[in-house]
C-alpha cells in the first residue's frame, strides 16, 4: 500500500507541476474546481519542465515508464517503455523520499538538466534528459484526462 501511495504521490508531484511529462492516472480527487483547475494546469505549463513519459501507475516497486511521447525529451535522452525510474538527480524513489522528490519536481523549469537512474531488464542506466515545454496537444490531453478521472466530467 504504502508503494501505491508513493507512486500517486510521485505522478502528482510530476504532474501538478505537469509537466515534467509524466501521464496521470486518476484517483486523486482534485479539490479543486474543474474550470480553475484548468487554469493552473495552463498557466504552470508556461513554465514547467516536460520530459514526455507516461508511468504504469500499477507498478509496486518503481515507477515503470509506459509511454514514450515521440519527440519529447524522453525519446531524445533514450527512455523506452518498460523502464523503471529508480532515482532522479541522485534521488531514489522511494517512500522516505518523497517529499524531496515532489519538491524537485515542483522546481522542474523548461530548459533544466535531470539526471534519471533507470533499470531496463537487468541493467541500469543513467539518462540526462533536458525539460521542454509541454506541446499545447499534450497538456490538452492531460488536461482532458484530468478533468475525466479526477473532476470525474466526461466530455463527448
Amino acid at each position: 500500500m504504502q508503494g501505491k501511495r508513493l507512486l500517486g504521490i510521485l505522478a502528482l508531484a510530476c504532474v501538478a507541476l505537469v509537466w515534467s511529462g509524466v501521464a496521470l492516472a486518476g484517483g486523486h480527487g482534485c479539490s479543486m474546481k474543474a474550470e480553475d483547475c484548468a487554469k493552473e494546469m495552463k498557466k504552470d505549463a508556461k513554465t514547467q519542465g516536460w520530459l514526455g513519459i507516461g508511468l504504469d501507475m500499477s507498478a509496486e516497486e518503481h515507477m515503470a515508464i509506459n509511454k514514450v511521447w515521440p519527440g519529447s525529451p524522453a525519446e531524445k535522452a533514450g527512455f523506452q517503455v518498460g523502464d523503471k525510474i529508480v532515482s532522479i538527480n541522485g534521488v531514489e524513489c522511494s517512500e522516505q523520499n518523497e517529499e524531496k522528490i515532489h519538491g524537485m519536481m515542483k522546481d522542474a523549469k523548461i530548459g533544466d538538466k535531470v539526471t534519471y537512474v533507470v533499470t531496463r531488464g537487468t541493467e541500469t542506466a543513467s539518462l540526462e534528459a533536458t525539460l521542454a515545454k509541454i506541446p499545447a496537444e499534450v497538456l490538452a490531453e492531460k488536461i482532458d484526462q484530468h478533468m475525466k478521472e479526477d473532476h470525474k466530467i466526461v466530455k463527448n
